[in-house]
């Protein structure tokens, strides 16, 4: 038993150590799980604000990039449309540019989108990572570039098969903000292979698909979404049909309703009639049915008097009256009561407003009060057929008719009345302010400080002035001189319909593919610039298609247009076409007012900018003398060279004042010129002797060489530094610039070929910073007028129409002006230009020019600077003297070849060694015979040397002293 017992505890002993043991190790197990659970936690939090960290710096960045492309593009696009061709970009507008390449016409959205995601970003609580977010902003943003480009352009490169090329020109087309950029060209240039309906059906799809995954909805609840409308719409519609259905069952069961209540009063009545009837002798039916007949006529009688009275026409008798309208009566008893009597018609309208219809209104009842007093029941009227009418209800009907039109009519005009009565009374226009001079036309132009005086110009020109000097006299202020009003031009005339235009295009675009294709050239037409006088026809050749190939059959496309002439421009400068030009049929003339009116010629700061006319595509074409900076201008007569000319002149008087800008004008044919005599900006009147126009021109050398020694002096480049100094110091003058326009150099030529060549090339090389400048027009630019030298010292040139392709290629290095329209259609080329362009000069007339040069005349007072004639006429006679002192030896005779080039070596030689042959000029000069023997013979001519003497050396007549004179009268 003890043993027993003893089991027992031991077993109980272990017992409690095992459940002890386990209670521990549940406890542990359950801290291992808490801890475990708190370190989940724990690290779930940290994860959340580390996420929470990355979205708010991320939403930051993105905040901030979209504030700055925002910024950048808003501030970009302001300054490129306040920026003016030629200036130079700052790197905000190459920021502009680059972002408006990328992304294209979307830059403009790519900022508020990317705060918009920002905001997005910072405020979403799910799960959706930072990543998600930007390549669903990405997508979005190409999505919506490709469309831009799918959907408004429509192509990509135009037409450029290079992948290089094709990513060159969308960036090209996103600086300008057409299409989608480079983001969006790439897409659509893939969705784009597909055909232009494909690509539209392939960008419609992906952005559906897009915008249903980001937006997380399914199909059914796309197609749930759309039914709703739809549904609403359908529900509104049938309880508006359910409602009208109800109104017109309303309204028919109330129709219903009145017709049984007239059909129960008409029984009621029928049968009042029957019971009175009833027990009484027939022939008191008979007398009261006759009675009832009686009173029914006159009733009917005065009826028909009243309308006829109202109408102003005669009632007829009472006897044929109750025989016409009781004509078809029949003998029955009458079955309604219905009847209106005289006391009930409405009263008579009246339209005027003279107080007639109260008289009228009494008159009715004066009558009413005159007849006999009314009975209480009046027989019914009877019953007609249905094919007979009822004359007094058909005369009670228009009655009523001609009533209510007439009231109306009334109504109508005394609310009109009304209205014109009520209506506000509009002030007087002012008139226009007119001054009580001759020239309110031109004062309404002048700048403030000029005052109309015609009497005080009257008083100047002693009673002589003429009407057009009366016209424009003004009295000066000192301080300011005014520039000539475009009012003094004539007036622009409208122009050619559009609708002309574009069918004359279309036409002539399909002639000229249809042409080349039945040669076997296979062209498309890319686009078309139409100009005044000519159209630019853009082909883009196929595959294959040689440039040598369009050019060859200029010819044949000008025989299918009909057209007198056509230029090929192969290829057209930056772009992958062949320009072919052809005549417009009805050319459109460009007036001068309308250019010198431009913006385009106000914002050049230049006071010798001057227009030609408007290009191919209509721009607006302006030329700058000074940039330049020397101008040479050849045509036949006919061409617009003269009116070239003119407008040159004319744009530098409308933009510079007198002591800006002076002239030297130098016409030997004494007719272009000869109307410009007499303007303050002349410095010496119009030179028309060669001889005066060599010195001229030897006086412009002297004066440029003057003014570089200034600069020297004063330690400044230019002209335009010099007139910086002198507006600092009142002491200094200012330095006006110069312009010398010469009508005809190949008289010039003939006149005086080595002073006026010599002349012309060294203020070419070197006048342009002295501010001194050249126009040299011709009609004759052959290779003996236009020489070499002065061609390689004058690179800017306008070629009119020529003669022959050999002048085209001296005035312009190359063929094409020999094909030109003539009246005004040119060629001009600058030294900017690597290519010259095509212009259709603008037109001024004479009566335009006497116009502002009279106006002129009269502001100005006529002040020609004596010692530059002074100077023009020392210069001349120097120049006469050495044409007198080489005809007193008799070389350099105006009849003589003087040409070659070898000439002035061949006499230095011969006056060295005091004898001349054939032979030595062949040594010492290394000419063949025939030229050396050409040069003795000139040299005899000239009086150099004496006459042949057989095979012994001929004599020198020319001293050696005689010789260096010639050459010190040479160089000056």
């Amino acid at each position: 038993m003890a043993a027993k017992r003893n089991l027992n505890n031991s077993t109980d002993e272990a017992k409690a150590r095992t459940s002890g043991s386990s209670g521990k190790t549940r406890k542990k197990d359950q801290t291992i799980e808490d801890k475990q659970r708190e370190l989940s936690e724990r690290c779930k939090n940290d994860i959340e604000k580390e996420l929470k960290s990355k979205r708010r710096r991320s939403s930051i960045i993105l905040f901030a990039i979209g504030v700055l492309m925002a910024l950048f593009t808003i501030i970009g696009f302001i300054g490129s449309l306040n920026r003016a061709e030629g200036d130079s970009l700052n790197l905000l507008d190459m920021i502009y540019s680059f972002l408006c390449g990328v992304f294209g016409f979307t830059v403009f959205f790519t900022g508020p989108i990317l705060i918009y995601v920002a905001v997005l970003i910072a405020t979403d609580k799910s799960r959706t990572s930072i990543l998600t977010k930007i390549l669903q902003l990405s997508g979005g943003i190409v999505i919506l570039s490709t469309a831009i480009q799918i959907f408004f352009v429509g192509s990509v490169g135009k037409g450029t098969t290079d992948f290089f090329g094709a990513v060159a020109s969308l960036y090209s087309d996103g600086t300008r903000l057409t299409g989608g950029g480079i983001i969006g060209g790439v897409p659509a240039w893939l969705l784009l292979l597909f055909g232009n309906v494909g690509a539209i059906v392939m960008i419609i799809l992906i952005a559906f698909v897009f915008v249903m995954l980001i937006s997380r909805k399914s199909l059914m609840d796309f197609l749930g979404a759309v039914g709703k409308p739809v549904k609403k719409v359908a529900v509104t519609a049938k309880e508006k049909h359910a409602q009208h259905r109800e109104e017109m069952e309303a309204y028919r069961l109330e129709q219903e309703q009145q017709r049984l209540q007239a059909e129960s009063e008409r029984k009621e009545k029928l049968i009042e009639l029957e019971s009175n009837a009833v027990g009484t002798p027939a022939t008191t039916l008979q007398e009261r049915h006759d009675e009832n007949i009686e009173e029914q006529k006159k009733d009917s009688d005065n009826f028909i008097n009243e309308i006829n009275n109202y109408n102003g026409k005669v009632s007829p008798k009472p006897e044929e009256a109750v025989q016409q309208s009781n004509e078809h009566l029949p003998e029955i008893a009458p079955e309604s009561d219905v009847h209106m009597s005289c006391d009930k018609l409405p009263d008579l309208p009246v339209a005027d407003n003279n107080g007639s219809a109260q008289k009228a209104q009494s008159v009715a009842t004066d009558k009413q009060e005159d007849s006999e007093p009314i009975p209480e029941y009046f027989p019914p009227l009877p019953i007609y057929p249905p094919e007979e009418v009822n004359p007094v209800e058909a005369a009670l009907n228009s009655f009523i008719e001609e009533t209510n039109y007439e009231q109306n009519s009334s109504v109508q005009r005394e609310e009109q009345f009304v209205n014109d009565v009520n209506a506000p009374v509009a002030p007087p226009a002012e008139a226009p302010f007119i001054a009580d001079n001759t020239d309110s036309g031109i004062a309404d132009s002048t700048p403030d400080g000029i005052t109309d005086s015609a009497a005080a110009q009257e008083d100047k020109q002693d009673g002589d002035t003429s009407d057009s000097d009366k016209l424009y006299t003004v009295t000066l202020n000192e301080e300011d001189h005014p520039l000539p009003p475009t009012a003094l031009l004539d007036e622009i005339m409208p122009g050619k319909a559009q609708e002309d235009i574009d069918r004359e295009l279309e036409t002539n675009a399909n002639t000229i593919v249809e042409a080349l294709r039945s040669f076997g050239v296979q062209t498309k037409c890319i686009g078309t610039c139409r100009g005044p006088s000519v159209t630019r026809y853009e082909l883009q050749p196929a595959a294959g298609v040689k440039i040598s190939k369009i050019t060859g059959l200029a010819d044949d496309i000008a025989l299918n247009l009909a057209s007198s002439g056509i230029r090929i421009e192969a290829p057209i400068p930056n772009k992958p076409a062949v320009g072919i030009e052809v005549p417009n049929k009805i050319r459109d003339t460009v007036p001068f007012r309308q250019l010198i009116e431009s913006s385009d010629i106000a914002e050049k700061k230049s006071k010798l900018a001057a227009v030609l006319g408007k290009d191919i595509s209509g721009g607006i074409v302006i030329a700058d003398i000074a940039e330049m900076p020397h101008l040479l201008i050849a045509g036949t007569t006919g061409s617009g060279k003269s009116v070239c000319v003119n407008s040159i002149i004319m744009s530098i008087l409308f933009r510079s004042k007198p002591e800006d800008v002076k002239f030297i004008m130098i016409d030997p044919k004494a007719v272009e010129f000869m109307a410009y005599n007499g303007i303050p900006h002349l410095l010496i009147p119009v030179v028309t002797d060669p001889k005066k126009a060599a010195g001229a021109l030897n006086w412009a050398v002297g004066e440029m060489l003057k003014r570089y020694s200034m600069f020297s002096e004063y330690n400044v480049r230019n002209i335009h530094g010099y007139n910086a100094l002198a507006a600092k110091d009142p002491e200094m003058d200012k330095m006006s610039q110069t312009v010398i326009f010469i009508d005809e150099l190949a008289d010039l030529i003939m006149a005086s070929k080595n002073e006026v060549e010599d002349s012309i090339c060294r203020l070419a090389q070197m006048a342009r910073a002295a501010g001194m400048h050249l126009v040299i027009a011709t009609q004759r630019p052959t290779v003996d007028v236009v020489t070499g030298l002065i061609k390689a010292n004058i690179p800017s040139r306008i070629a009119l129409k020529v003669s022959s392709g050999t002048d085209s290629r001296v005035i312009m290095d190359e063929q094409g002006a020999e094909k030109l329209l003539g009246k005004g259609d040119m060629l001009f080329k600058s030294v900017s230009m690597p290519k010259p362009i095509r212009v259709q000069g603008c037109w001024i007339s004479d009566k335009e020019v006497e116009r502002v040069v009279d106006f002129l005349k009269n502001k100005f007072e006529l002040d020609y600077d004596d010692d530059v004639m002074k100077e023009v006429e020392r210069q001349a006679e120097l120049v006469k003297g050495n044409d007198k002192s080489s005809d007193s030896v008799g070389f350099e005779s105006g009849d003589i070849d003087v040409s070659d080039d070898k000439l002035e070596d061949a006499i230095r030689i011969v006056v060295e060694n005091g004898q001349a042959s054939v032979s030595t000029l062949q040594r010492k000069l290394k000419l063949g015979f025939g030229r050396a023997a050409r040069l003795v013979d000139v040299m005899e001519e000239m009086g150099i040397v004496g006459p042949s003497q057989g095979s012994k050396p001929r004599e020198v007549l020319m001293t050696k002293e005689q010789y260096y004179e010639r050459q010190m009268n040479k160089q000056q």
